[in-house]
């Protein structure tokens, strides 16, 4: 029932999940919904630090910023969307409707970047609903996990729907086209790294189901890319 401020950072709570939250005071475009980036932690939970450097980027590209919490006593496998409990996926899409009855961001399609677990999130988020996906930036470790894309291995792990979420249904129809961009630190020139891998197997796919995908690895410190 709390009025949401523009141009301000704020701290709320939806449901016992706290969130935070930051809504530019004017409009890039005067007859256009303000566009939202959701920004999502990594394992460390420091949502704080997250929520900070993404309204960094918010006030540049004048977007709105949204900042979950998914703490351990909740929702202690968010990376997998915490299939088995509280769904994380679910709280998220929550908290988004219920900003979108509040101000005047876009609800039907948003920005979104994780790191980390976070960057888990993230990834299994956009295959499960890639028809709210503006574009999904990941900041992607060797030690992060990517989802096979296979489907015959369950989902979270792969592509197959979980009994345990069976309301996720996947399919490379609506996987590949997905803007995806995964990001690299400056000073990685090595190849053949899981990304690279990852981006080769999708190339393959693309060309065996004749579906055009938008998949791409660039620079980490290239904030543009979620504009």
């Amino acid at each position: 029932t709390q009025d949401i401020p523009q141009g301000r950072k704020i701290e709320r709570l939806l449901r016992g999940t706290k969130y935070m939250y930051y809504q530019p005071d004017y409009r890039r475009k005067p007859n256009e919904k303000t566009w939202l980036l959701v920004c999502v932690h990594g394992g460390n939970l420091d949502v704080d630090a997250m929520f900070e450097t993404c309204v960094d980027t918010g006030r540049k590209l004048q977007v709105a910023v949204l900042a979950p919490y998914f703490d351990y006593s909740n929702f202690a496998e968010y990376g997998d969307l915490n299939i088995r409990g509280d769904r994380a996926d679910r709280r998220l899409l929550e908290i988004i409707e219920h900003l979108g009855t509040k101000t005047d961001i876009n609800t039907r399609q948003f920005y979104l970047y994780g790191n980390g677990e976070g960057a888990e999130f993230i990834q299994r988020f956009a295959y499960a609903y890639p028809e709210r996906v503006a574009r999904a930036v990941i900041l992607y470790t060797d030690q992060g996990r990517l989802v096979e894309l296979n489907t015959q291995v369950f989902f979270p792990q792969g592509l197959k729907t979980n009994p345990f979420a069976p309301d996720l249904k996947f399919n490379f129809d609506t996987i590949l086209p997905i803007d995806m961009v995964f990001l690299k630190g400056a000073l990685d020139t090595t190849r053949g790294t899981p990304i690279d891998r990852y981006l080769e197997k999708i190339k393959s796919l693309s060309n065996q189901y004749g579906i055009k995908n938008r998949v791409r690895q660039v620079l980490a410190n290239d904030w543009a890319q979620i504009s």
